[in-house]
């Protein structure tokens, strides 16, 4: 009954994770997608631990090609 009960805990923590995963996918697709507007929820492009000022205006001119790009290197 225990091995149960710890098999069904390990399902939930698998489930919690990936939609955890899900989520940062959909966050990441939506900064590159709506720059300006993630910005001003807070969500936007960061280097090294410091948030880059005013670079959501200059990836919002991307074509699209490069936008993809950065979408799927990220």
């Amino acid at each position: 009954m225990n091995s149960q009960r710890l098999a069904q805990l390990s399902q939930r923590m698998a489930l919690l994770t990936l939609l955890l995963i899900v989520a940062i996918l959909l966050l990441n697709t939506a900064a590159w997608l709506y720059p300006v507007q993630s910005a001003s929820f807070g969500f936007g492009f960061a280097l090294s631990g410091q948030q880059i000022e005013g670079r959501a205006e200059i990836v919002a001119t991307f074509p699209w090609w490069q936008t993809l790009g950065g979408v799927l290197l990220s």
